[in-house]
């Protein structure tokens, strides 16, 4: 792709006296100019009536300091790091709907930093089938359990860590071939300490996990709804009533967000003993059709 300077402004239409800001990201080094002009005809082609535009003088025209601003694609919600997420045992789980399984990996719920590889992330790997990344920094640990999710159905992807098992489950919610849900386990090759140690410093991520610019890593395309993390590993009929449960209560209970509330605001409510409250990063959309 060609380089080239990228703009917009906030609003596309003023009252006489308002104001208007332009955000520009240049790169190439130097500055950059900027003038008012009159746009009469904006079309190019050869064939039609030629491009013609006259320039307003106004106080904008001038030169300006030029400067790199990224742009990082992809919304999604982001919980600042807690001690109440380092966790060595533990559940995480959430409904999910995709739109793209398959192609690239994408992140649906965790504390993974992509840049150390530790924490821990459930995620779709690149065949869009669920698994679980677990990392201490040295050592990093993959269990997957390699069936693609189906596009545009709703599943319950859930995977749980104890001292000697690593699992990972898809509970899909319309069952109507008998597949049933699949399991996958493996003994654990990380150490869960240092996995809860990162996990602790790290901010939790939905829909992406944080990079460290401060965006948002592996983005998932689809829809996601009621994520829980316990705190230690659950049967799948305490899966299944936490995932049901607009206000869920259970004693391994870490963490239960709910997205239907405050739905105007950039605020994701978590309604868990800890109150581990999200914010919403460029504005994924929000009161849709749920499982």
């Amino acid at each position: 792709m060609t380089e080239r300077i990228l703009a917009y402004c906030n609003e596309i239409s003023l009252a006489p006296g308002e104001r208007l800001d332009l955000m520009v990201s240049s790169p190439f080094p130097g500055s950059f100019r900027a003038e008012l002009v009159r746009l009469h005809c904006a079309d190019d082609h050869p064939e039609g009536p030629g491009f013609h535009e006259d320039a307003v003088p106004t106080a904008l025209d001038g030169d300006y300091p030029a400067r790199v601003q990224p742009i990082a694609a992809g919304s999604w919600v982001r919980v600042p790091a807690n001690p109440a997420l380092g966790l060595g045992r533990f559940t995480l789980q959430v409904l999910v709907w995709p739109t793209t399984p398959g192609g690239r990996e994408q992140a649906l719920l965790g504390t993974w930093d992509p840049a150390e590889g530790a924490g821990y992330g459930l995620v779709l790997d690149t065949r869009g089938a669920p698994a679980l990344w677990l990392g201490d920094g040295g050592s990093h640990q993959t269990l997957t359990t390699g069936v693609p999710l189906v596009e545009r159905e709703w599943v319950l992807v859930a995977a749980s860590v104890d001292a000697d098992e690593v699992r990972v489950l898809q509970i899909p919610l319309a069952d109507p071939f008998g597949r049933g849900p699949l399991d996958a386990r493996a003994a654990p090759t990380v150490d869960h300490e240092r996995v809860a140690a990162a996990s602790a410093r790290r901010v939790l991520g939905m829909a992406a996990f944080e990079d460290a610019g401060g965006g948002g890593a592996l983005p998932f395309n689809g829809k996601l709804e009621a994520p829980r993390v316990a705190s230690r590993p659950l049967a799948e009929s305490e899966l299944r009533a936490l995932a049901e449960a607009a206000l869920p209560e259970h004693e391994a209970l870490v963490a239960a967000w709910d997205f239907s509330r405050e739905i105007p605001s950039t605020r994701v409510v978590d309604t868990g003993p800890h109150r581990l409250q999200g914010a919403t990063q460029n504005l994924p959309t929000r009161a849709v059709c749920g499982a």
